[in-house]
């Protein structure tokens, strides 16, 4: 390992006292080992140094940091767990010489103040005294000495000679003295066994005794006492087993054996911690299991199921319709979880994982394969690699909101409203055209501060930073003002013609150099890495100009939509989310997102696999926007940005398929009633990856009839008569259903500016078929939800975590399964996360331990 190398492994994994002590803990461990030493000046000078400062934390008697006991010799020769400081055969090369020296940039030590001269002389001086053919002989010795570790694979492998890990089997039913009481092979094996200790068998139980232990043990409840009373008198031959089938009929025996099986995953309806927020839509789970009891579900399906549901057959609920299969991976997703990721506090996907890993291996196979995470196992058939080769897979999932949905039984309804906005459309078109007139009155009637303004906006590279109007109303609003304070209006408008003739140039060069697209949802077809779900962005794909009706009585277009994909086309009611590939580590991308969003529809950029993410946004804007975001620039809870390369995506999601909906308490101001209303939208248009400080700039390719115009308005009332112009260009456009985004752009932000007739009560007929439009739409079915699984991410190997540590780490360990459920082989799973792997291999029939637990919990 280089000198450059081993001091960033210091200077990232260690605090800075310990890294004092770490050294000096080393050089003590090269200093007793060279014989070419001197014992007395050892003693005498250097011993005290290490003994003072190092023995606190490095001894058998107090703690072992790092992994370095310095109260022996063969213990300080073994080292550390970061490899050597010493280079015997070049020692002026050596770590700590360059360390205590404060020659290398990367590590000073001690780290606050350096050595008197004196000390470091004695220690360089006690460096250069190792002998380097020394060296080996000592550290081979320190290896081979009483106090190095045990030999881990002679204890695994007398650990595979346990009965419970050898295959099962099927023995044969063992002789009995009393053979007359057996009933059947089970029997007798309980009667050999008692035997053998001395026991005879009890009196056989009456039906009533019979009756209350059948209904306990299978439906959790106490018999019907007409039940009890037919069963006593039945003396039919199928009597008891006829008993038992009424029970195993019964729907309380799925509720029952729900119940046992939700206490073996940790169920709960939130996820504890400190919010306790809900986890989504856990109940649906619980149902799950107690249909997959009732309707027998083989135990191998559902092991399937839960672990791997999403990458097998679907099991269609014929009642519901619903793919049960989805539901089954929300095991993995129950129990405690924190808020937040690795990049604002450290370990929190860690420990998330740590607690699926014993949830799995306890739950599946009864085995703690979570005790491994540290060390080797203390008791199992466990090593420290079977946790994080299992870690390996957990972690090369995503997290995230999944739809059950099997069919949409939207079709017809959809088709239905298609036909009443084609109506709605032709007729506002017209009533736009026919408006030309009022639109000019509307427009003089702008006063400096109106609702088309966007002096609210968040300031950014293009419009405002060079103070160029950038909708309509603030070209009107521009030149209103400046009359204001006396400047002729021919004045005024040649200024803003001069200054759009270079904006105009400047952004278009501006984003021609910069701009970089890496996804285009203005395509029918899906942009190949990104993910797509949900009935409203299923049917959510438009071409420029789609109409969105308003939900407000007192309005009737909310807006029109430039092409891409949007969740609200028919109905906010119907939800969706949007999801990236993984960006680049190295170096992070800046993106733009053509973007919209309202109603706590969310934006998040989502850290190593994070699942309350607190970098959440909720956004209201309405009219489609550039959201720019740093996927490198990942701001802590506090203290510095993080600098660590993370696996980050985004997700763009609407209420019902965000994961931390609803939130904590109190967050982006979330209420009860935000949380009952039903409404929640957004769409994506384009994505942009372009250098951290030129985002994208609007071109303002719109404005371009408007100021090449060779005539020049000398008055208010003329300047409004051209953008009245103008606008009716892009409203005929429209109503030809030949726009383009600039059209749609205009006509936005003359509805904004309540420049065009947009009041039902001012058009009865529009009223009527808009009133028709909501009828329907309140038979539009959202889509049902839960929290899922899904490989829409690459997978990666995990690396051992030094003694459990998130932040020290060693060799990377293949995906895969434990070591004796497959051996070598079990961690092959380079093509995938490893789920259905993982799941296969415990539903087998070879697997030594599940039918074992599965016959325990009953």
């Amino acid at each position: 390992m280089s000198i450059d190398k081993a001091a960033s492994l210091f200077r990232i994994y260690l605090p800075a006292t310990l890294r004092i002590v770490v050294f000096l803990l080393l050089l003590s461990s090269t200093l007793q080992g060279s014989v070419s030493g001197d014992e007395d000046y050892f003693e005498s000078k250097v011993q005290p140094v290490l003994e003072a400062n190092c023995y606190e934390c490095h001894s058998h008697e107090t703690k072992m940091e790092a992994g370095l006991t310095l109260d022996s010799l063969e213990g300080a020769l073994r080292g550390s767990d970061f490899g050597r400081v010493i280079e015997p055969e070049k020692p002026e090369e050596s770590l700590l010489i360059s360390a205590i020296q404060y020659t290398n940039k990367d590590l000073h030590m001690p780290p606050k103040k350096k050595l008197p001269e004196e000390d470091i002389a004695v220690l360089v001086e006690w460096v250069k005294g190792l002998q380097p053919e020394e060296s080996p002989s000592q550290i081979e010795a320190a290896s081979k000495s009483e106090d190095a570790a045990p030999d881990w694979e002679s204890i695994y492998q007398e650990r595979l000679d346990w009965w419970s890990l050898q295959p099962v089997a099927n023995p044969s039913p063992p002789e009995v003295e009393e053979d007359s009481w057996p009933n059947n092979e089970v029997d007798r094996f309980i009667l050999a066994a008692m035997e053998e200790q001395g026991i005879a068998p009890v009196r056989e139980a009456d039906r009533w005794d019979l009756t209350r232990r059948l209904s306990f043990a299978l439906t959790g409840l106490p018999p019907d006492p007409e039940v009890a009373r037919k069963f006593a008198g039945d003396n039919s031959p199928t009597a008891y087993e006829d008993l038992v089938q009424s029970y195993l009929d019964s729907p309380h025996f799925g509720e029952r054996w729900a119940r046992h099986w939700m206490d073996v995953v940790h169920y709960s309806d939130t996820h504890g911690y400190e919010w306790d927020v809900p986890a989504k839509n856990a109940w649906m789970y619980r149902d799950y299991l107690v249909r997959a009891f009732n309707d027998d579900v083989s135990i191998q399906r559902l092991i399937l199921e839960q672990i791997a549901g999403d990458l097998i057959e679907p099991r269609i609920d014929e009642k519901t319709g619903i793919n049960e299969s989805l539901i089954g991976p929300m095991a993995m997703r129950l129990g405690e979880r924190r808020h937040g990721d690795n990049a604002q506090a450290e370990g929190v996907t860690q420990e998330a994982v740590d607690n699926m890993i014993d949830t799995l291996s306890k739950g599946f196979i009864a085995t703690t394969v979570a005790c491994a995470r540290c060390h080797d196992h203390k008791l199992d058939a466990v090593e420290q690699k079977d946790y994080y080769a299992m870690a390996g897979v957990l972690m090369s999932s995503r997290w995230i909101v999944r739809s059950l949905e099997t069919e949409d039984p939207n079709l017809d309804t959809l088709e239905t409203l298609k036909e009443i906005r084609q109506q709605l459309r032709g007729k506002l078109a017209a009533v736009w055209k026919e408006a030309n007139n009022e639109i000019s009155e509307r427009i003089r009637r702008t006063p400096l501060e109106n609702p088309g303004d966007s002096k609210d906006k968040k300031k950014k590279k293009g419009d405002e930073a060079t103070s160029f109007p950038g909708t309509l109303p603030e070209i009107w609003k521009h030149v209103i003002a400046s009359a204001s304070e006396g400047v002729e209006v021919e004045q005024s408008w040649k200024e803003l013609v001069e200054k759009f003739s270079v904006e105009r140039e400047n952004r278009t060069s501006e984003n021609k150099a910069n701009l970089h697209l890496i996804a285009d949802f203005t395509r029918d077809e899906i942009p190949q890495g990104w993910h797509v779900q949900g009935f409203g962005m299923k049917h959510g794909h438009v071409k420029d100009g789609a109409l969105v009706l308003s939900d407000a009585t007192d309005e009737i277009a909310m807006s029109l939509l430039p092409a891409g994909r949007w969740s609200h086309v028919w109905s906010q009611r119907l939800g969706g989310a949007v999801r990236s590939p993984l960006f680049a580590q190295k170096p992070a991308p800046t993106i733009s997102v053509g973007y919209a969003a309202g109603h706590f529809s969310s934006q998040t950029l989502i850290v190593d696999n994070a699942f309350h993410s607190e970098r959440m946004m909720f956004n209201k804007q309405g009219i489609e926007d550039w959201l720019t975001l740093e996927t490198g620039n990942l701001q802590p809870l506090a203290g510095t940005p993080d600098q660590t390369p993370r696996r980050v995506y985004l997700e763009l999601a609407t209420k019902s398929f965000n994961n931390y909906f609803p939130p904590r308490d109190k967050y982006g101001g979330v209420t009860r009633e935000d949380e009952r209303d039903e409404r929640s939208w957004l769409g994506i248009t384009q994505v942009y990856e372009h250098p951290k400080d030129h985002p994208p700039v609007d071109e303002l390719k719109r404005f371009t009839p408007l100021f090449t115009d060779d005539s020049i308005p000398s008055s208010t009332e003329e300047l409004a008569e051209r953008i009245a112009s103008l606008l009716m260009v892009s409203i005929e456009r429209w109503s030809q259903d030949d726009c383009d985004s600039e059209d749609v752009r205009l006509i936005n932000e003359a509805l904004k500016g309540d420049w065009l007739p947009n009041d039902p009560a001012s058009h009865p007929e529009i009223a009527a078929l808009r009133d028709r439009y909501w009828e329907f739409e309140r038979r539009l079915q959202p889509d049902r939800v839960i929290g899922g699984v899904a490989d829409w991410i690459e997978g990666e190997n995990a690396q051992v975590g030094v003694r459990g540590s998130y932040t020290v780490l060693g060799e990377e360990v293949p995906r895969g399964n434990i070591r004796f459920l497959g051996g070598p082989g079990s961690r092959t799973y380079l093509e995938s996360s490893g789920r259905l792997e993982l799941a296969s291999n415990y539903a087998s029939e070879n697997n030594p331990l599940t039918a074992r637990v599965f016959v325990n919990r009953v």
